[in-house]
């Protein structure tokens, strides 16, 4: 128990380096947003743009916004976002995925993110009740 309260307590903390990766194609266009856990953009990371066979298919930085547009034909690919520091995030992309707005997959995080926040709130609650029970007893 004194192992397992702590690694639920400090789990949370693996979200920090979490970087959301949201990829489209818009016409020849391939749109990638990036976002951290917190739900800011990421700014001035660095984008690759790789094929199936790991060929370098575009690089550059994403803006302001955490935004990155590269005109690109619609083939399978895979899009990294690295921010330093270990935040880095990737995503896969093939021309038969579905297309949804990246303001519909920010809306689907936001919801997530919402979720656990109340999942972090009840672990944390949780923990408090253990520890009054187990430690009260002493």
């Amino acid at each position: 128990m004194r192992i397992i309260l702590p690694l639920l307590l400090f789990a949370t903390f693996g979200f920090a380096h979490k970087l959301n990766v949201f990829a489209l194609y818009e016409g020849q266009t391939l749109q990638v947003s990036s976002y951290f856990a917190s739900g800011s953009g990421c700014r001035e990371c660095d984008v690759t743009v790789t094929d199936t066979q790991g060929k370098v298919l575009a690089t550059g930085r994403t803006d302001k916004n955490g935004e990155f547009d590269t005109p690109l034909s619609p083939v399978a690919v895979k899009i990294t976002v690295d921010a330093g520091s270990g935040h880095m995030g990737e995503t896969s992309l093939s021309p038969q995925t579905p297309p949804r707005s990246i303001k519909k997959q920010k809306s689907d995080y936001d919801h997530a993110k919402y979720l656990k926040i109340v999942a972090g709130l009840a672990i944390i609650g949780v923990g408090f009740l253990l520890a009054r029970r187990f430690l009260g007893k002493r």
